[in-house]
């Protein structure tokens, strides 16, 4: 494990003990009550993935498909994408975080939960129908390790398998003090980040909120 990744698991672990849920979704007042912030992890769940138009036709028979959600901290969201996927594989660098969801989702049977202890995902080799990942990739702290989580996303997609990814589109804020914050992470342009995926073997089918906090692309393995 290289010293970023160190740094990172220690960081998440830390976090997890202090907070589980507001360093998930860093809203005070919905993450110290259990049912809004239930209720806002059904809301982006229905945001990013059942209203987006451009995943319906793929989710009609989602029930036949399994997902890998990347960074499924305290499963906040993993527990509505398992209502949907036939197998959800809840991946996260934390294993406090791990330990938070499968107390707070002990009642799910159909989550398998998965510690992001190594550079590879343990996974097959093209198992996975789709992969997510939201407020995730957001805080890694260089290029080169997105990149490197990238390429085994789609090392594990199928053929033709979707993925629907997060990343930060402009600077974290906190000028030159946000490199000491909890939330730091690098910033791709819309160009930068399409050439990384198209030589890593993707197609972008579409984005938005380039240049925002919350850039998100939908990706197929081709």
């Amino acid at each position: 494990m290289n010293l970023l990744r160190y740094f990172q698991k220690i960081k998440w672990e830390i976090l997890a003990k202090l907070n589980p849920s507001y360093y998930v979704f860093s809203d005070k007042l919905i993450s110290e009550d259990e049912i809004k912030y239930r209720e806002s992890g059904k809301n982006d769940f229905q945001k990013f993935i059942l209203k987006d138009e451009e995943l319906k036709k793929f989710l009609e028979n989602s029930q036949s498909k399994n997902c890998l959600e990347f960074g499924c901290g305290n499963g906040r969201m993993t527990e509505f994408l398992a209502k949907i996927f036939a197998k959800v594989y809840a991946v996260d660098i934390s294993e406090g975080m791990i330990k938070s969801a499968q107390k707070r989702l002990r009642d799910i049977k159909n989550i398998t939960y998965i510690r992001d202890s190594k550079e590879k995902i343990s996974l097959s080799n093209n198992s996975i129908d789709f992969v997510f990942s939201y407020i995730v990739l957001q805080h890694f702290p260089n290029k080169k390790m997105i990149k490197e989580k990238l390429k085994e996303f789609h090392r594990i997609m199928k053929d033709d398998a979707i993925a629907k990814i997060q990343i930060r589109g402009c600077s974290a804020y906190g000028g030159i003090f946000r490199y000491f914050k909890w939330y730091y992470g690098v910033f791709f342009l819309k160009e930068e980040i399409f050439n990384i995926l198209r030589e890593l073997g993707f197609k972008v089918i579409k984005s938005e909120g380039e240049n925002n906090k919350l850039f998100w692309i939908l990706i197929q393995k081709i």
